[in-house]
This record gives C-alpha cells, sequence and structure tokens, in this order.
C-alpha cells in the first residue's frame, strides 16, 4: 500500500468521520438540512463517482464514494424531518443540475461529464448556501470543517495530476472552506 492509498483513506475515514456530527445535530434538532441539495448531492456524488473513476482516480476514491454514500444517508434522514416549503429558486437549482446530468449522459466522455457533474454539484448546493447565508446556525461547523480538511487531504493523494483527478478534490476543498466561513462569519 502506498503513501498515496494512505492519505487516500484518512481523506474518506474524515468524510466519514463529518457525518457524524451532522446526524447527530439533526436528531437533536440543532440544524436543518435542505433536502433539494442533498438529494441532488446524492444523485450527483453517484454520477461522479462513476465518472472520477473514468479519469483514472485510483487513491482518492474513497472521498468520491463518501460524497455518494454520505448524501443519500441525510437526504434520507432530512426528507422525513422537513416541515419547509421549497421556493422557485430551489427548482430553478435543481432543473440547473438536473440539466449537467443530462448533458453528461449525452457527451459519454469522463472528464467533461465530471466537469459538468461539478457544475450540477454547485447548482445543488445554492439552497443550501442561501439558507446557511441566512441563517448560519443552521449548519454544523464540525462537519463541514472535517468535509474541508477531507478534501485538502486528498489532494495530498494525488499522484498524478491531470485535470480530472485534480478538480473533485479541489472543488470541494473550496465550496466546504466556503462554507465554513459562512457558517463562521457572524460568529464574529
Amino acid at each position: 500500500m502506498t503513501n498515496y492509498t494512505i492519505i487516500g483513506i484518512i481523506s474518506g475515514l474524515l468524510g466519514v468521520l463529518a457525518y457524524i456530527p451532522y446526524i447527530t445535530s439533526i436528531y437533536k434538532k440543532k440544524i436543518q438540512p435542505h433536502p433539494f441539495s442533498w438529494f441532488l448531492w446524492m444523485v450527483l456524488g453517484f454520477a461522479t463517482f462513476i465518472t472520477y473513476m473514468g479519469v483514472g482516480a485510483k487513491e482518492t476514491l474513497p472521498l468520491a464514494l463518501i460524497s455518494f454514500v454520505g448524501p443519500t444517508v441525510i437526504f434520507l434522514i432530512t426528507l422525513k424531518n422537513w416541515k419547509g416549503r421549497f421556493p422557485k429558486f430551489d427548482y430553478f437549482c435543481l432543473f440547473l443540475a438536473l440539466l449537467a446530468i443530462i448533458i453528461y449522459i449525452v457527451f459519454h466522455q469522463a472528464a467533461i461529464a465530471l466537469t459538468l457533474s461539478l457544475v450540477g454539484d454547485l447548482f445543488a448546493a445554492m439552497p443550501t448556501i442561501r439558507k446557511t447565508y441566512k441563517d448560519p446556525s443552521s449548519e454544523n461547523i464540525w462537519t463541514w470543517s472535517l468535509f474541508a480538511l477531507g478534501a485538502v487531504v486528498a489532494l495530498f493523494a494525488i499522484r498524478d495530476f491531470t485535470y480530472g483527478v485534480l478538480v473533485f478534490p479541489l472543488y470541494l476543498a473550496v465550496f466546504e472552506i466556503a462554507m465554513c466561513w459562512l457558517i463562521l462569519r457572524k460568529k464574529y
């Protein structure tokens, strides 16, 4: 087992650990995740995992797998507890994320598909970003910090710096650090 593989596994384990405080916070009713985002992250996580293998990622695959399995669990828990309504903005983001998936299916090229999957992921994040901007306490800082740390660690697991292998953990690191900033910005 290479050092890259060990670092990739550590990255995946950080992703798994991140879900523990998140699920606990949901059940304690301290946070209320947005089901639209988690549903789309589940679908796009699956697409990303498949295309990420297609671009030759190996050592960072645990992070991609967790990016599918974790959102599936959170979506199922969140949908059960969701009491809110969905504004038109959420449906617009759903449309754009689904459009990215359709384009991914049509092109059948892993790098293009991965890029479109990440564009879809960003649109899927918009309802959560909007919710967190309005109410920073609606998200768990420990979870997003562990997600960000896992993505940054995954960058060190990359052996061959190609676009297809680098773009996924880099995107996650930037997005998850931004989420940490959104959560912390009003506390100080």
